[in-house]
């Protein structure tokens, strides 16, 4: 048996101690708070997540809240509403914007407490969905809900 002595086994349980510090310090071990997000603000985003398919599933919650009205409901229609997996939905969620024309509208409102609204639809019908979205800590679609009679 080989014995040490006692300061080549100081220096060797240093340098283990670097070294496992080392490893625990590096930019891949530690994490550093929430991830980035690609977009600065909320318009930045939803002019990606509009034309982008993939966008849209990527930063859709799982499952999404998903609203419709009831219009086989009696006395009389009434809002439905159901969590649904992201692989139940047809994709694209959204419509891209680029081909709204003249009778397609779409508006933005600050709903408070991190949260904004899209509202489009389609003038002159029942045509309407609204999309709500949640900073958490990107952009997230958490709802959906088609006004449509």
């Amino acid at each position: 048996m080989h014995a040490m002595s006692p300061s080549a086994s100081a220096g060797r349980y240093a340098c283990l101690f670097l070294l496992l510090a080392a490893a625990l310090l590096s930019p891949s071990a530690r994490a550093d708070g929430p991830p980035a997000c690609p977009d600065a603000g909320f318009d930045q985003f939803l002019a990606r997540f509009a034309r982008d398919a993939a966008v849209q599933r990527r930063s859709s919650a799982d499952p999404l809240l998903h609203g419709h009205i009831d219009v086989n409901a009696e006395p009389e229609p009434v809002p439905v509403q159901e969590p649904r997996a992201l692989d139940s939905l047809q994709w694209p969620l959204f419509p891209d914007p680029a081909g709204f024309g003249q009778t397609r509208s779409m508006h933005v409102s600050d709903a408070g407490d991190g949260r904004m609204h899209v509202m489009v639809r389609r003038e002159g019908s029942s045509d309407q969905q609204l999309y709500t979205f949640r900073r958490q800590p990107c952009w997230t679609l958490v709802e959906l809900f088609d006004e449509s009679i």
